[in-house]
């Protein structure tokens, strides 16, 4: 006859499969990453905005503007999403919605020069944040999160997605 396990049995049985997961280790790094962010950037908006305002940069072109849907679609979020976000940085003077001559009903959001200023001074920011974090690793310790972590998103966004080949931000 099988013996019955105990609380404690099972307690320790649960702290040791957690312990040897990755994803809790994830999240608590992405949660000590941003903390620490919090406390050395000057920017004083969510990850969400910045992220919306980096996009502009990187995939808007020379103009930084992208439509509404493809902004959604980029952060994985839904239109309606977006648009609290963008009227959050419109309010804040950081983008401008633009209609387009071609279709009045699509709506594109551009980076504002003051937008531009505050993402710049984000980015220096964030490298000297950089900087100092992976300062005690290795160069190949670097070299490996460069590949890991983008691949692990890639991996994520394709779960979340369900589309093949979603662009990598």
């Amino acid at each position: 006859m099988a013996k019955a396990s105990t609380r404690a049995e099972d307690l320790q049985e649960l702290r040791s499969e957690i312990l040897e997961m990755q994803f809790p280790r994830l999240i608590t790094f992405a949660d000590v990453v941003t903390r620490y962010l919090d406390t050395r950037l000057s920017a004083k908006l969510s990850w969400l905005n910045m992220h919306v305002m980096t996009l502009l940069v990187i995939r808007g072109g020379d103009e930084a503007t992208l439509n509404l849907t493809e902004l959604a679609r980029h952060m994985l979020r839904s239109r309606h999403s977006m648009t609290r976000l963008v009227d959050v940085l419109e309010e804040g003077g950081l983008v401008k919605r633009v209609r387009t001559s071609k279709d009045r009903r699509t709506v594109n959001v551009k980076m504002t020069p003051a937008g531009l200023a505050l993402l710049n001074k984000h980015v220096r920011d964030m490298e000297l944040a950089e900087k100092e974090v992976l300062s005690n690793l290795e160069d190949r310790e670097i070299a490996a999160l460069r590949e890991v972590i983008p691949k692990l998103r890639r991996r994520l966004v394709y779960e979340l997605s369900g589309q093949k080949g979603v662009e990598q931000e």
